[in-house]
């Protein structure tokens, strides 16, 4: 299966949300038996079969857009860069630990056993 770039509509109005957003990546199961355990659409994290979206809200949980689907395997870094969302979200964008390295705003990583 191949996945097109995302040209979404609703990505682009983004760029005039002023304030902060969310971002978080979700996994929509799917049932696929043959990608159990060694294909692409399974992902390890969650013990199932399914595609990662990105949602994106503000911060009193109004939702603003989410993205086509990626295949579940691929980690939200990997989603957030391949649809570009650094177009339209900044360091003023909450994220979880998962997107560090991509200038959102995540919590600090602890040091094993700190």
């Amino acid at each position: 299966m191949k996945l097109q770039e995302l040209k979404a509509p609703a990505l682009e109005s983004l760029q005039n949300i002023p304030g902060s957003l969310v971002i978080d990546g979700t996994l929509i199961p799917v049932w696929n038996w043959s990608s159990q355990g060694r294909g692409t659409l399974f992902l390890g994290k969650h013990q199932r079969a399914g595609f990662n979206h990105q949602v994106i809200c503000t911060l009193n949980g109004k939702l603003l857009a989410i993205t086509d689907p990626m295949l579940g395997a691929r980690h939200d870094v990997h989603t957030f860069r391949f649809h570009r969302l650094e177009r339209f979200l900044d360091e003023s964008t909450l994220a979880d630990k998962g997107y560090i390295g991509l200038g959102l705003l995540t919590s600090v990583k602890r040091k094993p056993g700190g």
